[in-house]
């Protein structure tokens, strides 16, 4: 009697696997059994909601969710794991139940029926699939899978031809076929597959140059109505592949779109944060992340003038020539914008562009910034530090960072401290600063290969 009723409520779960109310159901009757997995599902299920209503990360009642959770994970996830753990590689739990798992493709084809009509999977990430993914995509199986995941396949410009032949995957909503060596002619290819018209979301992130022409034949393709997140990340985009990506007639749904590690510069930039998709105020744009893409100053002044950028919460700008001049720009900028979090390592950045910083209101929202491989001093660094602590004392503030001291080498610190106790009295100046946190003897240099001094404040 209570194998058959807890059966059919995972039936009723593996039935209507969006909703939450089947899943509470179960954790009802978890919970009258003595299962602490009914605890287990509501915790994830109030997780979940509450990502989606974008609460603060680091908010109290998430914390307590979280540690619970934490306490709960072992016993819970070798409950229902156990199963089929001689087969899978990996899983990951979503909404108090086994949702995500990594399988190879053998694997999947001998024993993937048996798991799917157990439990409530939505993405599978397959293993070596390459050597049979003729066998696989005339799979039916794949009917089942919401979200596809082929990452480092090694499959080549064949891959999208032979899932053209494949008949199961008009549910299909995530594909990542990211690391597979595909060129312009695995882009045209995947362009032309009509079952595909379903997804929401599509990785290709490097795989390799893709050109002009194979992303306008891409973005020309009728199947991507539905495309809300693209990344093209590590493909050595240029400015023109942009202006491209960004038309109004194509890729009509698209709010997140990845393009760092490529070669925009500061046209592909201007075109992207002047975009009319991502200025509509419906669609929440805050993260930009263009890191390593040969923007300069120029391109700071156009991004700090831009519509979009009063509207950023984190601005990922690491790997570019930014240089001092570009980072006045940027805090400088009317009306600012109140980051959270702010990547500026390697950006060739002085002690005179911190100074810039240290005098702008974007450090009043801070709460993480990157500062490593630049050529600023430690005191300018501790200023930072120091006065950026004082403006967000009653929240955690991170900052990674290294001091630079030419021509006698590189000096690398490591600290991390915290305000201890109760009383977190703002720290507003360098003296304060190191009455918070004694001074720590430096170590050798760069050879050490030490990590980047972290100043940590909560």
């Amino acid at each position: 009697m209570h194998h058959r009723m807890e059966n059919q409520l995972m039936a009723a779960v593996l039935k209507n696997p969006e909703s939450d109310l089947p899943r509470l159901i179960y954790a009802d009757w978890l919970d009258e059994q003595g299962d602490a997995r009914g605890e287990w599902i509501r915790i994830q299920c109030a997780l979940a909601r509450l990502s989606q209503e974008s609460r603060q990360d680091d908010s109290p009642v998430l914390e307590k969710l979280r540690e619970r959770q934490h306490q709960l994970a072992d016993m819970v996830e070798n409950h229902w794991v156990e199963p089929i753990r001689p087969w899978i590689e990996g899983w990951e739990f979503h909404r108090g139940f086994l949702e995500r798992i990594t399988i190879t493709a053998e694997l999947f084809l001998k024993f993937g029926e048996k798991i799917l009509n157990q439990y409530p999977i939505r993405r599978v990430r397959l293993l070596d699939a390459a050597p049979i993914f003729p066998e696989l995509v005339r799979s039916p199986l794949l009917k089942k899978i919401h979200e596809l995941d082929l990452c480092n396949s090694s499959l080549g410009n064949g891959g999208p031809n032979l899932l053209a032949r494949c008949e199961s995957l008009d549910q299909l909503e995530f594909l990542d076929l990211s690391f597979n060596n595909l060129s312009d002619e695995g882009l045209e290819c995947l362009a032309k597959i009509p079952s595909l018209h379903q997804l929401r979301c599509l990785n290709l992130n490097d795989n390799s140059d893709f050109s002009a022409r194979g992303i306008r034949c891409f973005t020309e393709s009728k199947n991507w109505n539905h495309l809300e997140r693209l990344d093209l990340s590590g493909n050595e985009l240029t400015e023109s592949a942009i202006h491209i990506l960004l038309n109004k007639h194509s890729l009509p749904k698209l709010k997140n779109l990845l393009v760092h590690h490529g070669r925009i510069g500061d046209g592909g930039l201007h075109a992207l944060v002047h975009s009319s998709r991502f200025l509509q105020a419906h669609l929440p744009f805050t993260d930009l992340d263009i890191r390593y893409n040969h923007i300069g100053p120029e391109g700071m002044r156009l991004l700090a003038s831009s519509p979009l950028y009063p509207k950023l919460k984190r601005c990922l700008l690491s790997g570019n020539p930014v240089t001092d001049i570009g980072l006045y720009y940027l805090m400088s900028a009317q009306p600012p914008p109140k980051l959270i979090e702010l990547q500026l390592a390697n950006c060739q950045i002085s002690d005179e562009g911190l100074e810039y910083l240290s005098t702008s209101p974007i450090l009043d929202t801070l709460e993480k910034i990157d500062l490593t491989d630049n050529l600023v001093s430690e005191i300018s660094l501790s200023i930072i530090t120091a006065i950026a602590s004082g403006k967000n004392w009653r929240k955690s503030f991170v900052i990674h960072m290294d001091s630079q001291k030419l021509p006698g080498g590189v000096l690398r610190w490591h600290r991390r401290f915290w305000n201890k106790g109760e009383e977190e009295v703002p720290s507003s100046s360098v003296e304060n600063l190191r009455q918070v946190i004694p001074p720590q003897t430096p170590l050798q240099n760069d050879d050490d290969k030490e990590e980047p001094m972290i100043y940590r404040f909560r």
